[in-house]
């Protein structure tokens, strides 16, 4: 029997791609983001093409309670248009969350993640959710969905109502569990 030690596997240029801890846990290096949306209350158009919603903190550097991160994507205009693209083709994890406002009428939120489509129509929907929610009242909403992707598909978060969402301020850090996308690369395709 053969057995090969090594703290880390690399490519060729150095770059280490997978590394196994003393307690021989492998740890890969999975591409995954989580972008945070700040914005003023009652907020009510996603500010993205189309539909898409943008997030304007990407990278960690907000602050305290920025809990943004970018592990391999190119989050560039993620702020301006709500399109990501992957890095490498796969299957991909994707989760958004929103907190409808209290000062709504009763109605139905609808939020999307589409594939190659900046609203519900001519595109790929990864799920649609609708949220029926009653007079002021305030509501969670979120969508998590399972995508193959190649580098040459993108998605986005589709706001898709009138609806006023809640929004702590600009700039304003906070982690209540909503205005987010996470993304994160489950396996090769």
């Amino acid at each position: 029997m053969s057995v090969l030690k090594v703290d880390s596997i690399q490519n060729t240029g150095g770059t280490t791609a997978i590394t196994i801890d003393s307690n021989g846990f492998v740890l890969p290096k999975v591409p995954s983001f989580r972008a945070d949306k700040t914005i003023a209350v009652d907020w009510t158009t996603g500010g993205g093409t189309g539909n898409l919603v943008t997030f304007n903190h990407t990278d960690g550097s907000g602050g305290s309670g920025d809990n943004s991160y970018n592990n391999g994507f190119d989050l560039s205009t993620l702020g301006t248009t709500g399109k990501v693209s992957p890095p490498i083709d796969g299957i991909y994890h994707i989760k958004a969350s929103f907190l409808l406002n209290g000062n709504n009428t009763a109605g139905t939120a609808y939020v999307s993640i589409n594939k190659n489509g900046t609203s519900t129509a001519g595109n790929t929907m990864g799920q649609n959710v609708y949220n029926t929610f009653a007079t002021n009242a305030y509501w969670t909403i979120q969508a998590n969905c399972t995508l193959s992707l190649t580098t040459s598909d993108f998605f986005g978060i589709s706001k898709n109502d009138n609806f006023k969402y809640w929004g702590a301020g600009v700039n304003v850090h906070s982690d209540y569990g909503y205005n987010f996308v996470e993304c994160r690369l489950i396996s090769t395709i």
